[in-house]
Formats: structure tokens, C-alpha cells, sequence
């Protein structure tokens, strides 16, 4: 019997493998571009272990860009709409406050322990909320737009015209994101519902909110996963046994991210719906899976839709309303998206 997570794992390559000639995810980087080692996003050679008995959470080694980098202007979107945000919070860092003197960076110690501890407090929260659907979708849709701002900067040609040459990066998972511009609309609001901050505030002291989002996210996904219902009905003193998805993002996280306290460069990076795969192969094509080998990118862009399970569009926020799922069943992180 397969668990709901290889089940995911064998829907997203089925639907990389079949939709190729509809949807190239296979966009991208060409053989001969070389991948800039000191620039691509962190791979698993790039992580080192913690020996320590206490921990055994592997730590992102961090990321520094060359001095002479210069990042070119903001990006110009090109998509139309009437939604507009002119006021309130900009940023993650305007309503995610520390009550003591919070740190940009997850301290080395980190343990394992620590890990449980942020994702209970957030469950916590999810069990106390009204409608859990949208506290599900609130939450991962807060770290799936911080992660997939994340683009490569690229040089100029003497010429003038753009070169293939990393020169730079800017975004990803680092705590920020641009609550003024469309694509986020409605995140604010929902964040403040859902109480969010007030579990960020319980361990500020000890993680980035760079990572925090990671694990909030982790911690919703596994909660609302079919692995969690089947394993209360088996042992419900134990979150985190074999075969859970709780397990499996805890046994992988790896921490170490880098709290961004603004992002003025942040908007319009969002897929645009109504460019259907241009926009998903220029975003993740292009820059989040750039150096992956091509059968990667469809197989890891076919993963990451699955994220839309959870939640729902509302009208009043993109201009679409309803769910990526079964009616019902957008509170719950299964395969159901790919159905």
C-alpha cells in the first residue's frame, strides 16, 4: 500500500511525463550554460550535518554574493488589474514582532527538540481556528509565495544585451515578501486571523522567520495530511512516527535561512493564470530549477503545484473564486489536486 506522500511523489511524475508537449515544465537552462556553483540554490552537498547529540538538523551553509554584484532595476510587471494596496503592512517583518531581541539568522544550536516545539505552537493555532481550511491555505500560501520570489540575476554582454552569467540572486525563502502588491492580497488579513505572529513571538529568540515560515508551512502540511488522521487512529501520543509526513519534514528541514526585513524590489513575480505555462516555466524554469537536468524541473514543478490541494481562490482577492480540489477536501494535503 503506498503512503499518501509517495502517492504525490508518483502523481507529480505522471503529470511531468504527460503533459510535456502541453506544458514544457522541461524549460530552461541549455547544456552548454555552466551552473554557477557559488550562486545556485543550496543543494544537499551543500549542507553540513550538526554532530551534537542534541541535534541532528542539518544546517543551510550560507550563501554570499560577490562584492562587485550590482542588481539590475526592480522587475516591471506586465499583467493588468484593478487590485491595488496603497496601505497597511508591507512586509512580514511589519506584523511578525519579537517581544525580545529577535535574530536574522536560526541559531546553530537549533535542535530537533526546537523544531517540534515551533510546529506544535503553530498546530495549536490551527487547532483553535474557526475555519481550518483557510488557516491551511493562509499558511502555505504565506511560504509558497516567499520561496518562489527567488530569481537569478543575470550580467550584460558589452553589447548591451543580457548575458547567461549568474551575477547575482535575491529572494527565495527569506522572510519576506510585499503584501502591497496584487498577488498577495489577502495575506495580511488572514495571517493576523490565524494568530500566526503570536507563535512566531514564542520562538524569536531562537529561529529566523525566514525559517519559521519554512516550518509553519511543514507543520500545516503534515497536520492536515491523511498520514497524521491514520496514525491518530493508531497512536495518538505520537506525531511523528514512521511513515508521517510530520517525520519526514522534520528528519529533512534544514535550517539556517536569512530573515529579509524588506524586499522593495518584491512584485509581480507570481505566476500571472492567465499566461498559464509561460509563467511557470520562466519562474521555475528559469530561475528556482534552472540547474536541475530538465526531467527534474517537470517532475519538482509538478510537486510544488500540488501545493493548491490546500485552500481556495477568493474573488475578492485574484479575481477567481473556488478550489483546486474536491469541493470539501481543500483542507486536507493530499493528491487530490492532481485528479
Amino acid at each position: 500500500m503506498l503512503t499518501q506522500t509517495q502517492k504525490l511523489l508518483l502523481f507529480s511524475q505522471f503529470l511531468a511525463s504527460t503533459t510535456e508537449a502541453k506544458c514544457p515544465f522541461g524549460f530552461g537552462s541549455s547544456e552548454e550554460e555552466a551552473k554557477p556553483e557559488d550562486h545556485a540554490l543550496p543543494q544537499l552537498d551543500d549542507v553540513v550535518v550538526n554532530t551534537d547529540n542534541k541535534s541532528e538538523l542539518r544546517k543551510l551553509e550560507e550563501i554570499v554574493p560577490p562584492a562587485n554584484a550590482i542588481p539590475p532595476s526592480p522587475p516591471v510587471g506586465s499583467k493588468e488589474t484593478d487590485i491595488t494596496i496603497t496601505s497597511g503592512p508591507k512586509y512580514p517583518s511589519d506584523i511578525f514582532k519579537c517581544s525580545e531581541e529577535a535574530i536574522m539568522r536560526t541559531v546553530d544550536e537549533f535542535t530537533t527538540k526546537e523544531y517540534m516545539a515551533v510546529a506544535e505552537s503553530v498546530n495549536e493555532l490551527y487547532e483553535d481556528a474557526e475555519d481550518k481550511n483557510a488557516f491551511a491555505g493562509c499558511v502555505v500560501r504565506l511560504a509558497g509565495h516567499d520561496m518562489m520570489d527567488f530569481r537569478y540575476i543575470f550580467g550584460t554582454k558589452k553589447d548591451g544585451t543580457p548575458s547567461k552569467t549568474v551575477i547575482d540572486q535575491r529572494g527565495g525563502s527569506d522572510g519576506c515578501i510585499n503584501f502591497h502588491d496584487k498577488d498577495n492580497k489577502g495575506l495580511v488579513e488572514c495571517i493576523q486571523k490565524a494568530e500566526l505572529p503570536k507563535a512566531y513571538n514564542e520562538h524569536c529568540g531562537i529561529v529566523s522567520l525566514a525559517d519559521f515560515i519554512v516550518i509553519a508551512a511543514e507543520a500545516t502540511m503534515a497536520r492536515t495530511s491523511n498520514s497524521y488522521k491514520i496514525q491518530q487512529e493508531d497512536n495518538a501520543k505520537e506525531d511523528y512516527a514512521d511513515g508521517t509526513l510530520a517525520k519526514t519534514f522534520r528528519d529533512q528541514f534544514k535550517f539556517g535561512r536569512t530573515t529579509s526585513s524588506t524586499c522593495d524590489w518584491n512584485t509581480d513575480l507570481m505566476p500571472d493564470p492567465e499566461q498559464g505555462c509561460d509563467d511557470i516555466n520562466s519562474i521555475f524554469g528559469g530561475h528556482m530549477f534552472k540547474y536541475e537536468p530538465n526531467r527534474s524541473k517537470k517532475r519538482l514543478t509538478a510537486a510544488i503545484m500540488g501545493a493548491h490541494t490546500l485552500g481556495r481562490a477568493h474573488a475578492e482577492n485574484s479575481g477567481y473564486e473556488g478550489t483546486w480540489s474536491s469541493e470539501g477536501s481543500e483542507g486536507v494535503f493530499d493528491n487530490d489536486y492532481y485528479r
